[in-house]
């Protein structure tokens, strides 16, 4: 009998330390995700400071016909690219030529036709698991993403990552006549003499963002793109620059060096069936060739060019925004708006939403021009030592590490400004109705 007494006391005591043990592991593993993207904002910031602008978040040469799509021929993206501002030169380097080679093909003055698929193969860079893109809070990691029409084939696998650019918040596809809710606008013909050329289309013209038609929008990290700091007009601390995606087992979704949407990408975010992060129904996200799982809220219909942020940790996912701000926590303050309507993630996803002056764009000069040829500075070209890890905060785009909650789901909130505003004083992610010191909406349900 008093061993029965003494079997229940310790049987007791591990079910209260369980919740505990749990609790405290995986506020270690979120503090593991948050540094990790300190160090790629960080790593961002570097390369900004290098080379004049932030890095594209895919690279299109003049004979890829559409850079949504893997098979294609894109090219490298902005995880590769940043690699040497992680001081991760000895991963970059074996593949650095057919790296640059690429990326002067599709951001040269003259768009060329070459560059293939080598980036990807010589020196298999893209099967290199790098711990900086892996959040220790997700699943999935040890199983690499193969398939056949891929850049390298099917003997490549793909090593996984969980941190995606901001893509902006148009449908991540290109077009060359008037569809306005895509992001991309192609002109070219893909031949030698008329190579495909893609800028970017921030007068957004489609319903589902619930902010009147057009408003600007505009990405942060897009195809060839060269954005520069002085181009974010909505903010750097307002404007999202990195955030977390969810591995999928069985697609594409959270692959480092693959620069498609759901790969390494965001976009899409804010519509109507892509309301906000953790959000996932059927059909809401569109990926090439993807596994439709929304009882995992992994849901997807079977276009490419929408993907909003995911992650595991308990209510909510983490943010890098365009400015050196301190992190935060994914502990819910005060002043906590636990229910954030479409329009303010648009806002939040958008570089010039609120552009006073009217542009549809980043202002005009030299600096928007065709991106001056690579090849691309590196932290050794640049001559000095780089320590992202060091700098990041210190101005220019940095890791502000923003978090969420999500716990009721993502709806149209009651606002009284069209334009919510956000505020990271504290290093909450707020609306503005909060952060005047009103309730949130949640407080009132």
């Amino acid at each position: 009998m008093e061993l029965l007494v003494v079997v229940a006391i310790i049987a007791t005591l591990i079910a209260l330390l369980l919740p505990a043990v749990q609790g405290a592991r995986e506020s270690s593993r979120r503090s593991a995700c948050q540094n990790n993207l300190k160090q790629l904002a960080g790593a961002v910031q570097q390369f900004s400071s290098a080379n004049g602008r932030l890095p594209p978040g895919v690279t299109a040469n003049g004979a890829c016909s559409d850079p949504r799509f893997y098979h294609l021929g894109i090219g490298p993206n902005w995880a590769m690219l940043v690699l040497p501002f992680m001081e991760m030169s000895t991963l970059f380097d074996p593949s650095s030529g057919p790296i640059t080679t690429y990326v002067q093909n599709a951001m040269g003055a003259t768009p060329g036709l070459t560059g293939g698929s080598t980036w990807a193969t010589q020196a298999r860079i893209v099967s290199q698991a790098v711990p900086t893109h892996l959040c220790p809070s997700d699943l999935g990691n040890e199983r690499p993403w193969s398939n056949v029409a891929a850049p390298g084939g099917g003997s490549i696998r793909w090593a996984r990552g969980n941190y995606g650019a901001n893509a902006g918040p148009s449908y991540f596809a290109p077009s060359a006549g008037p569809t306005f809710f895509w992001s991309i606008i192609r002109s070219g013909s893909g031949s030698s003499a008329d190579p495909y050329v893609y800028t970017e289309r921030t007068d957004i013209r489609d319903s589902l963002y619930g902010l009147g038609n057009p408003f600007l929008g505009g990405w942060v990290m897009g195809v060839n793109s060269k954005i520069q700091q002085r181009h974010i007009t909505d903010g750097l601390s307002k404007t999202v620059l990195l955030g977390e995606l969810r591995i999928s087992p069985s697609d594409l979704r959270g692959t480092w060096a693959l620069g498609v949407v759901g790969g390494s990408l965001v976009a899409g975010s804010g519509r109507s069936d892509s309301p906000g992060p953790n959000f996932s129904l059927v059909g809401y996200d569109d990926i090439q060739d993807c596994s439709n799982d929304p009882a995992n809220g992994m849901g997807c219909g079977s276009s490419a060019g929408q993907v909003t942020l995911k992650s595991r940790h308990s209510g909510g996912v983490y943010t890098a925004f365009c400015d050196g701000s301190s992190s935060g926590s994914l502990t819910p303050s005060p002043n906590w708006c636990t229910t954030v309507s479409i329009p303010a993630w648009t806002a939040a996803v958008s570089r010039s939403i609120a552009d006073a002056a009217g542009r549809h764009g980043p202002p005009a000069g030299p600096a928007m021009g065709r991106p001056r040829p690579p090849p691309l500075a590196t932290p050794k070209a640049a001559g000095r030592r780089h320590h992202p890890e060091r700098r990041a905060g210190k101005g220019g785009v940095g890791a502000a590490m923003i978090s969420m909650v999500i716990t009721r789901g993502w709806e149209r909130s009651g606002h009284s400004s069209r334009l919510p505003a956000f505020s990271s004083s504290s290093g909450d992610f707020v609306c503005r109705a909060c952060a005047r010191g009103g309730a949130s909406p949640s407080s009132s349900s």
